[in-house]
């Protein structure tokens, strides 16, 4: 057992944030078995999002259309 008391990582999984060690997908998740997947990005200015909310709406437009 390690003596290194600090928390692991944890990741962001399903709605939840768990721990590194714990996060798992499943081998028949489509995006394993099909490659779905969909990719936003977004540009900072500063250490500030440009224009959040036209991304998160981009975002959640390629979600809805590709089924994710």
């Amino acid at each position: 057992m390690s003596s290194d008391s600090r928390p692991g990582r944890v990741v962001y999984l399903n709605g939840d944030w768990v721990p590194e060690r714990d996060a798992a997908i499943s081998i028949f998740d489509s995006s394993l078995v099909w490659g779905d997947a969909v990719f936003e990005t977004t540009r900072t200015f500063l250490h500030e999002p440009f224009r959040l909310d036209a991304h998160l709406e981009r975002l959640d437009a390629s979600l809805g259309a590709s089924g994710v």
